[in-house]
């Protein structure tokens, strides 16, 4: 979560505000019971051990560790749909894995370079 600067102060305040009440543990522990993915690791571990919510907390709750948030750009949900695109169609054998990474090399530079970031082209 984050609030963006481009909006009045009085909307940043509002939404600090909402943010501090949504990530509570009880409330994260509620978003969980109704069937929401909690962002708190305590959650997990407080519902590891219900019968009704263990069979997928304890696996969300070991995998916590090998997550890794997107990278913050403006143009990343371009990179990610390029490559939920291209990595399933060489998946599926539409195309080989190193002509994959090569077209997926020069598109996000192109995705990259559009966006107004310093990038060379791979091999530069």
């Amino acid at each position: 979560m984050s609030v963006p600067h481009n909006v009045p102060s009085e909307k940043q305040k509002a939404a600090l505000v909402f943010m501090q009440w949504a990530l509570t543990k009880e409330n994260q522990l509620q978003y969980a019971k109704d069937g929401a993915i909690p962002v708190r690791q305590d959650v997990y571990e407080a519902l590891s051990s219900d019968p009704k919510y263990a069979w997928w907390v304890q696996a969300m709750a070991q995998s916590t560790a090998a997550m890794h948030a997107p990278p913050r750009m403006k143009v990343t949900p371009q990179i990610v749909e390029l490559l939920d695109r291209r990595l399933s169609a060489a998946i599926v054998g539409q195309a080989q894995p190193q002509e994959t990474r090569d077209t997926m090399a020069q598109e996000i530079y192109g995705i990259l370079k559009n966006g107004g970031y310093n990038v060379k082209p791979l091999g530069q």
